[in-house]
């Protein structure tokens, strides 16, 4: 699984971190606001139309080009602590200059 969550690692960090998100639009429609925000690092958007009355939200993404990764159905799908130990792994990679090899990871 380690190398299938190293595909596109240029999205490791929001995959692992979450995204860090800025304001890019607000617009009012009556009862509702429409918060556009886009993520500094990958360029994923996020839409969400808020509710002035409830402050409940409908939310939508669009993600950057090849951000999802997909997966068969008998395919397990990793954690997000799956991501994170691989990316903090390749980060540390970076800035060692040696191979990290990581302990096999604990069952819950």
């Amino acid at each position: 699984m380690a190398k299938r969550l190293l595909e596109h690692e240029e999205y490791g960090e929001c995959r692992s971190l979450n995204h860090s998100w800025k304001r890019i639009g607000l617009e009012r429609y009556g009862p509702e606001v429409l918060l556009v925000l886009r993520c500094r690092a990958c360029s994923t958007e996020r839409e969400d139309m808020v509710s002035l009355a409830t402050g409940d939200v409908e939310r939508r993404y669009r993600y950057a080009k090849d951000y999802v990764l997909k997966f068969a159905p008998n395919e397990a799908r990793p954690y997000r602590s799956d991501f994170r130990r691989e990316w903090i792994r390749t980060v540390l990679e970076e800035a060692s200059g040696h191979v990290i090899r990581l302990p096999k990871r604990r069952s819950a």
